[in-house]
């Protein structure tokens, strides 16, 4: 339900900032994560963790990151339809979530290091993606600005059919 403060529509505000983070922000701190992991030595994973198979799940789970990012950030700046809305909310909560916990599973799977141990290391990372998921959902769910940018494209067609 669109409102009618014309004002507030369009990208701006609140939604340019999570189109920032999402666009570029994440995507830095995702290719200084790479960074980080390929200059891991061996032995800094553990005695019997082989490193490679490590680095090559965590830069297949940072390509998928770098990829969900840039289409929902893409999508929230160019195409402005309801369902852009709906496809941002599951895609922060497949990004932050889902593929976290892929992550911890493809981890244990490769490296044979303990699921249990992995979950420890990563509560606070997936605290944090509820958290970031969990406002940036009420957003868009909530927000006049998002109401009234994302609305129905109607056309002639669809006004006599």
């Amino acid at each position: 339900m669109a409102y009618d403060e014309r004002a507030l529509r369009g990208v701006g505000g609140w939604l340019a900032l999570l189109i920032v983070l999402l666009g570029i922000l994440s995507p830095l701190r995702t290719v200084f994560e790479a960074i980080n992991l390929w200059s891991l030595q061996p032995g800094q994973l553990g005695e019997d963790a082989d490193i490679l198979p490590f680095q090559l799940v965590e830069t297949a789970v940072i390509l998928v990151k770098l990829a969900g990012s840039f289409y929902i950030a893409w999508r929230l700046y160019a195409v402005h339809r309801p369902e852009t809305v709906r496809i941002a909310v599951r895609g922060l909560w497949l990004l932050t979530i889902v593929l976290s916990l892929v992550e911890i599973i493809l981890v244990t799977i490769v490296t044979g290091m303990s699921i249990g141990a992995l979950l420890g290391r990563s509560i606070l990372i997936l605290a944090q993606g509820v958290i970031f998921a969990g406002l940036w959902t009420a957003y868009l769910l909530r927000s006049r600005r998002v109401a009234n940018t994302y609305t129905p494209d109607y056309d002639s067609a669809d006004v006599f059919a």
